[in-house]
């Protein structure tokens, strides 16, 4: 991502697996504009489950079998920071009708939940010298890396984003940038029919996310993969803590991009 914009993760699924051809062409060339055409989103990108994990981490450490009882394709929506959340999750409301195919009950969607999350950090590259890429610079969305996570209490917050040295992974070869989100209070729909958050804030999630991408995946989780298996992934940093002192258990997911970033093709109005 080029700049720290807020983003709305968007989970969902072909209703069946006969159907997918049909779900990305509805999703590609009629929902993903009719979600663009609501002021304040700036951007989507959408991705599929990859089969290319971590295997040691979850959720492919619990379900090695793919797609690991997750959601096969996301959506990244990118929204504008200066856009008030409440003003674009009531025009998502009501402009609803107005992305209603001509047989909604026969969309080959199915809906997963969705979530919004506002900006932390910056996006990040790597201060260390290291090879340089091999992917051309029009090759187009990187696969993504997801790492949800949450501090252990709200007393080891502040401790626990001090922490979160994100330079450690992107020493490595492979990859090419970070940025940290923290799930908002403000939460939206953007279709009625999908699951809708529950309870108190984080609603049973993790509260913070970081979404790392790689310019080269094989070569980033080769050298992932050998820093956890020898320990070396953190043992030169003598400062840092035991992690669930300051950490619940981190979901690591890894997805291939399906689409380039799709930009609103509908006039914006004049202010």
């Amino acid at each position: 991502m080029a700049e720290s914009n807020n983003i709305l993760f968007v989970y969902s699924n072909p209703k069946s697996p006969e159907r997918d051809e049909e779900y990305n062409t509805w999703f590609n060339h009629f929902h993903l504009q009719q979600i663009l055409k609501v002021p304040g989103f700036l951007a989507a990108t959408r991705y599929k489950l990859s089969h290319t994990q971590l295997e040691w981490m979850p959720p492919m450490g619990q379900n090695p079998a793919w797609p690991h009882e997750r959601d096969r394709y996301l959506s990244i929506y990118e929204i504008d920071r200066a856009a008030d959340p409440r003003d674009l999750f009531r025009a998502l409301r009501d402009t609803e009708r107005e992305r209603v195919s001509k047989d909604p009950a026969n969309d080959p969607v199915e809906w997963g939940g969705q979530w919004f999350f506002e900006a932390f950090t910056h996006p990040e590259t790597s201060i260390a010298f290291k090879p340089p890429s091999t992917r051309p610079a029009d090759a187009g969305p990187c696969p993504i890396w997801v790492v949800t996570s949450s501090p252990a209490a709200d007393e080891v917050e502040d401790e626990n984003n001090r922490w979160y040295t994100t330079q450690v992974n992107l020493r490595y070869p492979g990859f090419k940038s970070v940025a940290r989100f923290k799930l908002s209070r403000t939460q939206g729909t953007i279709d009625p029919r999908a699951p809708q958050p529950q309870g108190e804030w984080p609603y049973g999630r993790h509260s913070y996310l970081a979404l790392w991408e790689f310019d080269d995946l094989i070569q980033g989780t080769y050298y992932r993969r050998r820093a956890q298996e020898t320990g070396t992934a953190m043992s030169r940093y003598a400062w840092t803590p035991p992690l669930n002192r300051l950490r619940r258990a981190d979901d690591h997911i890894i997805y291939d991009p399906v689409t380039t970033r799709v930009t609103p093709i509908w006039p914006r109005p004049r202010e």
